[in-house]
């Protein structure tokens, strides 16, 4: 489902999101470098944290799906 998507029907459910870990992690400083992200993201309404993984040789890609993917984790268990 799409992220937005996710947004709205989190929204309904009045769902707060809250991003309490962020992680970063490069190997290799090349033009091949590949991001690692992790994160935890946090429904503050129902005290459950979820960790997010994500790997890009862009760092905003990875960060965005990364943030997707803890999205949609809290969705599921909202649901």
């Amino acid at each position: 489902m799409h992220l937005l998507m996710h947004f709205k029907k989190c929204l309904k459910n009045n769902i707060n999101y809250l991003l309490t870990d962020y992680q970063v992690n490069i190997k290799t400083k090349n033009a091949d470098a590949v991001v690692n992200i992790k994160m935890t993201v946090k429904d503050e309404k129902n005290n459950i944290s979820v960790i997010g993984m994500g790997t890009s040789p862009d760092i905003l890609v990875a960060s965005i799906e990364t943030f997707e993917e803890g999205v949609n984790l809290l969705c599921n268990r909202g649901s």
